[in-house]
């Protein structure tokens, strides 16, 4: 098999299929964002990529792991938010007139 079977493979694939073309080492950080985004952590991340140490992934991936605590903290800061409405909707909340239902 050439080298460059895969890349070559993996062009005629998309071209083939409608696709844009992205290079196989692209996949691989894309990848490794996924995983980041989806809470998993660095010692998984690194040992899925096969980085030698997480202070590699952490260095490749610092931006990715910076954006992914960026969500947590908006997250946590929905989620207090939701209860400040929601008490507000509650303290706000009238108590039904009795003379209003007389009307009906």
């Amino acid at each position: 098999m050439h080298m460059n079977s895969p890349h070559v493979w993996f062009e005629e694939f998309c071209e083939t299929h409608g696709l844009r073309y992205v290079n196989i080492h692209s996949w691989r950080h894309f990848n490794a964002s996924v995983l980041i985004f989806k809470g998993i952590d660095v010692k998984s991340v690194q040992s899925h990529l096969g980085h030698s140490t997480a202070n590699t992934t952490l260095s490749i991936y610092c931006h990715e792991f910076q954006q992914a605590q960026t969500a947590v903290s908006e997250a946590i800061t929905d989620v207090i938010k939701f209860g400040e409405s929601k008490k507000n909707k509650i303290n706000t909340k009238q108590t039904p007139n009795p003379q209003d239902s007389e009307k009906n």
